[in-house]
């Protein structure tokens, strides 16, 4: 494996207050591939556990590393709506058609649709917001899920489990979409719940090459951060 300079002697500090594999792995590889170094830290390690604000430990650490990688839990929420409205922008922003399906109470924000909407206009891009799974996945040449309960949203699983009980992608969704239909999740996968096992580990998954991307992805990003 060849490994490239583009980021040598650059240092980026990943600060994670959950659970993490596939960001702090690809980010750290990344980083490694790339010639520099990657320090990982949490709240135990530093005097954040004893109290220091989040903010007084940014300033010091900032002067320590090239750039700060976080994780915390308080963005959770806003992460959720993150995944489905950047995925709404960015096929809006090429020119692909999407089509959002969830339970009602769960959709997209609505400025991020509009948004969506607008830059649609200019691109061509046919966004459509439903709430029938199956009406999502009729002709669709990629079918993309995610957890239906998210890291900090566990006090309302039960709640989600109901709403989203409709919306597994299982074999019977799946033959609603073109022949040639990849399937997508950005993991971790919840078996037998948001998908089944036959979908993720069939011929026409594309998961884990989307796993991989992400560290192919995340270099780019740090090249344009740090490079």
């Amino acid at each position: 494996m060849d490994l490239l300079d583009e980021l040598k002697g650059k240092i980026l500090l990943m600060l994670f207050e959950g659970p993490s594999t596939r960001t702090r792995i690809s980010f750290e590889t990344a980083m490694i591939q790339l010639g520099g170094n990657a320090i990982d830290i949490n709240e135990s390690m530093t005097q954040l556990g004893r109290g220091e604000t989040m903010g007084d430990s940014a300033r010091v650490l900032s002067r320590y590393s090239d750039c700060i990688l976080a994780r915390v839990k308080k963005h959770e929420t806003l992460k959720e709506l993150a995944k489905c409205n950047s995925l709404l922008l960015g096929c809006s922003m090429v020119g692909i058609n999407i089509k959002v399906a969830s339970p009602e109470g769960y959709e997209p924000a609505k400025d991020f649709v509009k948004k969506a909407l607008d830059i649609s206009k200019e691109t061509g891009s046919r966004i459509e917001i439903v709430n029938d799974p199956r009406e999502a996945a009729k002709g669709a040449s990629f079918l993309y899920t995610d957890v239906w309960v998210s890291m900090g949203d566990e006090s309302e699983e039960e709640e989600r489990l109901r709403a989203f009980r409709g919306y597994q992608l299982n074999r019977e969704i799946v033959k609603l979409a073109n022949s040639d239909c990849k399937i997508m999740h950005c993991l971790p996968a919840h078996r037998g719940l948001e998908i089944t096992d036959e979908v993720i580990d069939g011929k026409d998954s594309i998961v884990w090459d989307q796993a991989e991307n992400r560290l192919h992805a995340q270099k780019a990003i740090l090249l344009r951060l740090l490079g």
